[in-house]
């Protein structure tokens, strides 16, 4: 269905409609009108907190550039207000976690450096057999389905989550009680579904759940800590004292959701652009020489965290636009993959694109930290995936979520031919 924007209303409505982020052509469209037409957009959506809509590349590289006048409390994802109202009532604070993501200044440097050395590039690059050994593991779990599965829970909605097990220290075993607990939280913050109770009832439930699953590791790692990201953050210390629980279970909850499924993500959505684009598919079946540039298009094209939230600090002209000292501003960072003043014929699925400028991963202070080895994962399983699987082709219609924040398909049926080992 074509959008229309007919009006302010109809335009503030579907920046926060779950429902458009749903299918890349909806989502696309409504961005692709605000950076022709109003890159920086004062918006006021029925049920949400007023905020500015940043589209452009290079205004959301400036804001994110200046971290001390743009901030990241007192929120940094768009939640509806009763949300919002609902999480300062139950834990003082706008945001469900207290994370990295949600912190400025010193303390987010500090929080940044816990455990930062496993994740640099010398970090990873030992983990490159045992990845290796775990994507030929999934691939095996195809073959175990004969011809055909659905990509998305056979393989790129559990493979990324087996190695950031590895890492943190958890056994492999604890993989489909963790695959649960990450998908219940993500849902939870997604408006468009269905609920048992408010959404903000849901999320509480979804972080205590995830709080009384790790308080028996916290309390293992404390009294045998072992060479893992664990015990690394259960025994951390700031100002002298012992990490708060509230940032202790935020970090841990970071690590297994946003460290799985922002990868998930983009192998998910990066198959399916392999798939629909049967040019792409064979170039880099003819030449795996292109694997690292297809892993960033795959990150350009499925732009898997749509949108973090800043916080102006002082008054600021932005394109023009006055933003005033508390204003919220949305940074659109699917919209700034796509942007036509950076990336020659964006809308195309290049596996070959050079230069690829994207901030899939963010840009400047805040910058995923994760990056390396959500890049090592894909191009690992990617490797893996040209040596043992013959052809590949869809089986059906895959389906995607409806979300304003972590993007993912849901479903991606598919049918194939197989190599042994």
């Amino acid at each position: 269905m074509t959008l229309k924007f007919d009006d302010a209303a109809t335009v503030d409505r579907l920046i926060v409609d779950p429902t458009v982020y749903a299918t890349q052509e909806r989502y696309h469209d409504l961005f692709r009108y605000l950076r022709a037409e109003d890159p920086v957009r004062w918006t006021e959506p029925e049920g949400f907190p007023p905020f500015w809509t940043v589209a452009k590349n290079a205004d959301i590289c400036e804001v994110q550039r200046q971290p001390a006048l743009f901030i990241n409390a007192p929120r940094n994802t768009l939640l509806p207000t009763a949300v919002e109202g609902r999480l300062q009532k139950e834990l003082g604070s706008k945001l469900i976690m207290n994370t990295m993501l949600s912190m400025d200044g010193p303390e987010h440097q500090a929080m940044r450096r816990l455990g930062a050395d496993r994740f640099t590039p010398a970090g990873v690059s030992g983990l490159k057999d045992d990845i290796k050994e775990i994507a030929h593991d999934f691939i095996d779990r195809m073959a175990e389905q004969g011809s055909g599965c659905d990509f998305t829970s056979t393989v790129s909605a559990m493979y990324p989550l087996r190695v950031i097990l590895r890492v943190f220290g958890l056994e492999d075993s604890e993989e489909h009680e963790m695959h649960l607990r990450s998908r219940a939280f993500v849902d939870a913050q997604n408006p468009a579904l269905e609920r048992r109770g408010t959404q903000g009832e849901e999320m509480l439930e979804g972080w205590n759940s995830f709080c009384r699953y790790f308080a028996p590791l916290v309390e293992d790692r404390r009294k045998n800590p072992r060479d893992d990201l664990a015990s690394v953050i259960a025994n951390a210390t700031f100002d002298g004292e012992l990490i708060s629980d509230r940032r202790l279970f935020s970090y841990y909850i970071l690590v297994v959701v946003a460290g799985h499924d922002t990868t998930s993500t983009s192998l998910g959505a990066g198959m399916l652009q392999l798939l629909r684009n049967r040019d792409q598919y064979d170039r880099l079946k003819a030449d795996p020489s292109l694997v690292s540039s297809a892993v960033d298009e795959m990150i350009r094209w499925t732009h898997p965290v749509r949108h973090f939230l800043r916080t102006a600090t002082e008054d600021y002209e932005l394109r023009g636009k006055k933003i005033r000292k508390g204003d919220t501003l949305m940074m659109a960072l699917g919209s700034a993959c796509r942007d036509e003043d950076v990336f020659d014929a964006p809308f195309k699925f290049d596996v070959g694109r050079k230069p690829n400028r994207h901030i899939g991963f963010g840009f400047g202070a805040h910058v995923c930290l994760g990056q390396f080895l959500a890049r090592l994962e894909l191009k690992t399983f990617l490797e893996v995936f040209l040596e043992r699987v013959e052809n590949m082709e869809l089986a059906g219609e895959p389906q995607l979520s409806s979300t304003l924040f972590l993007g993912n398909v849901d479903s991606l049926p598919v049918r194939y031919t197989l190599r042994p080992r």
